[in-house]
């Protein structure tokens, strides 16, 4: 509820099952082992426009903005419209071409345990 509240998007479902969970884009590596029902932020600035990093994910940009500081990109992976944030020197992609974005989990995920999660 508090990161919807305060704006927060790239809230996915997820089922921990210790250091990786199940989500609509797939499985995911976590920065420490949960398990059962989860909430996963992904940080908006911390992708990577490349394949570079230890995980990637492969997506469609959807659409671009351009905000001054920053450039925002809509980005299609696995049927889940994401938001992500790059440094405005870098050139996204056109709309609708498939873009590689890398990233670390334990700067791009945060973990919101549900009630009957545990983490050990």
């Amino acid at each position: 509820f508090v990161a919807r509240f305060l704006g927060l998007s790239n809230l996915l479902p997820a089922t921990g099952q210790g250091e990786r969970a199940l989500t609509p884009i797939g499985w995911l590596p976590m920065p420490y082992p949960a398990y059962g029902k989860l909430t996963l932020l992904i940080r908006p600035e911390t992708m990577r426009l490349d394949d570079t990093g230890p995980n990637v994910l492969e997506g469609t940009i959807l659409e671009r903005t351009f905000l001054g500081s920053t450039c925002r990109a809509v980005i299609n992976i696995q049927g889940t419209p994401l938001i992500f944030d790059f440094p405005p020197q870098n050139c996204l992609p056109a709309d609708q071409q498939q873009v590689r974005l890398s990233f670390v989990p334990a700067e791009a995920i945060h973990i919101f345990l549900e009630e009957n999660s545990d983490k050990p």
